[in-house]
């Protein structure tokens, strides 16, 4: 389980761009490699330790496949239901 240092809009930054990347093929050293950076840059970014910078997320939108948008999308309820589960009704 990852566990996110950062939560609210800059944790769901960091879910979208892993899911889009593993929707689209990318691992984590894949992703760096086409974003032309070393994956000791893009590891703490993609498991939500530090925050992606605004001016990165076009980049990686573009090698993604997906515009940026998709990657700022933001649920707060989702977000709060998704650190405090309840179990579902019987």
């Amino acid at each position: 389980m990852i566990t996110l240092e950062y939560q609210g809009l800059s944790g769901a930054i960091a879910g979208n761009i892993r899911a889009e990347a593993v929707r689209a093929g990318y691992t984590q050293t894949s992703l760096a490699k086409a974003l032309g950076r070393a994956q000791s840059m893009v590891s703490p970014k993609w498991r939500g330790v530090r925050l992606w910078q605004l001016d990165e997320l076009e980049p990686v939108a573009e090698v993604l496949g997906v515009p940026v948008t998709k990657l700022l999308e933001y649920d707060p309820l989702r977000a709060r239901r998704d650190l405090n589960p309840q179990p579902p009704d019987p």
